[in-house]
């Protein structure tokens, strides 16, 4: 494996080419390719050989017409062969029909299927459109040849018509004009954006229909803690964060607000309801109501304050540069004077962290956090990173060169940057259950403290 992997990297370099193709009836869009690895690689993932990195588009467009609710995918690949080690060409042309819940099986256009005399061949798209339309959509194209599945993920964005166009732009207008203005300050998005989540295995199983070769890896299950006096929902209205946190959308969000006020004291508060911004996903919920238990245990009569979330149905927040799809949340600082838990208060003074500023408590709230391996990035100004570093290093939690354990996993995700001083932004990753959804590329390895 170790020597496919070299060969791999050695030989191919690839750089992503698209034009499109429109379809006569009607212009379709060109495909674009999501984030792709450093270099290619082989996993085995729940009994199959999945190679990602190993292959390339040219060509390719996509075309959805709504009339029919169909969608034809037309193009061509190129696949770097893990056992022949030499380029393969392939020519792609599957097409399929919008299901009620907003996927497209893509198969053979000519016979249904794919062709048995060589590679197989398939396809599925998932809708980031409103329901019954997907203009807007990610493709995951699935190869199948010598026991290898080789796996590309395209994004296509496809014009509308000019009134849907005209209404589009009538609900933005309406949007800037609110007074939204961000409590602390214009957030950046910070990182490159990754692939969709994605249903990867159900697809390869039921669209491709290869059935697993290898006998996939038995895990020990995980002891869950019980989540007592926690937002949740049924399984049929899971919240799903759609599209990208900086163009993105929510469904079926869960109240923040309704939650404080059914379980008064909550340990935390949002700031300013009357923006109604206080909606969430049901991991970032479960988070906001984590850190509202901790903040009880650690520091009895504070209340933690909570700023902007995402609407109810998602989409732009006055200059926010993300908090579009329920992943996103402002939340302010600790402080040994409850004097400051009304407001977002700075917790830096002239370079320095705040004489009042709890950074011992704060530490212990960002590893509780993080220790739950839902957290994604959590932004912080570079003086209060600076600070829990020294935290981190001077109780023995931090070595250098010793890059694991929670400490290192907590520094590696809390990003520094010059603004974040009176508050920080949390944001969570995206969930298996939220298959429409595009996961920020992981933060780069280290810790950022030597």
């Amino acid at each position: 494996m170790k020597y496919v992997l070299r060969t791999l990297s050695i030989i191919i370099s690839f750089t992503i080419l698209g034009a499109c193709a429109p379809d006569s009836r009607q212009e379709g869009s060109k495909a674009t390719t999501t984030a792709e690895p450093a270099r290619p690689t082989v996993v085995e993932e729940d009994g199959y050989r999945i190679a990602r990195g190993a292959t390339r588009i040219q060509d390719m467009s996509v075309n959805f017409d709504p009339a029919t609710k169909s969608m034809r995918l037309r193009g061509k690949m190129e696949y770097l062969s893990v056992k022949g080690q030499s380029l393969e060409n392939i020519t792609v042309d599957l097409t399929g029909v919008l299901d009620s819940e907003g996927f497209i099986a893509l198969k053979n256009h000519d016979s249904g299927g794919s062709s048995k005399a060589g590679p197989l061949v398939a396809a599925k798209a998932t809708c980031l459109s409103e329901a019954g339309t997907c203009h807007s959509s990610f493709v995951d194209i699935y190869i199948y040849t010598e026991g290898v599945v080789y796996h590309h993920q395209i994004e296509s964005h496809q014009e509308v018509k000019a009134e849907e166009k005209s209404e589009s732009k009538q609900e933005d207008k309406g949007s800037e004009e609110e007074d939204l203005t961000p409590e602390g300050g214009a957030d950046e998005v910070e990182g490159e954006p990754g692939q969709y989540v994605g249903t990867i295995q159900a697809d390869i199983e039921n669209i491709l229909q290869v059935k697993p070769q290898i006998p996939a890896k038995k895990e020990e299950p995980k002891k869950e803690e019980p989540k007592k006096d926690v937002p949740a929902k049924p399984k049929s209205a899971a919240s799903q964060a759609i599209g990208p946190v900086n163009a993105g959308r929510l469904e079926n969000a869960t109240n923040l607000l309704k939650y404080e006020q059914n379980h008064t004291p909550a340990g935390f508060r949002i700031l300013r309801p009357e923006r109604k911004t206080y909606f969430a996903t049901n991991e970032l919920a479960f988070i906001i109501a984590q850190m509202g238990q901790m903040t009880k245990q650690e520091v009895p009569g504070y209340v933690l304050a909570v700023g902007d979330l995402s609407r109810e149905a998602g989409g732009r927040l006055g200059t926010h540069k993300s908090h579009q799809n329920g992943l996103d949340a402002d939340v302010a600082f600790y402080f040994n004077n409850k004097s400051f838990q009304n407001y977002f208060a700075s917790a830096v003074a002239v370079d320095k962290p705040h004489a009042n500023w709890m950074v011992q408590q704060q530490w212990k709230l960002f590893k509780h956090v993080v220790n739950t391996q839902l957290i994604d990035r959590i932004f912080i100004h570079r003086t209060l990173k600076k600070a829990l570093c020294g935290v981190a290093i001077q109780n023995g939690e931090l070595q250098k060169g010793k890059n694991e354990g929670l400490a290192y996993e907590t520094l590696r995700r809390l990003i520094a940057d010059t603004d974040h001083h009176n508050h920080f932004h949390l944001r969570v990753k995206c969930s298996s259950a939220q298959v429409r959804c595009r996961q920020m590329a992981e933060p780069a390895p280290g810790s950022g403290c030597f």
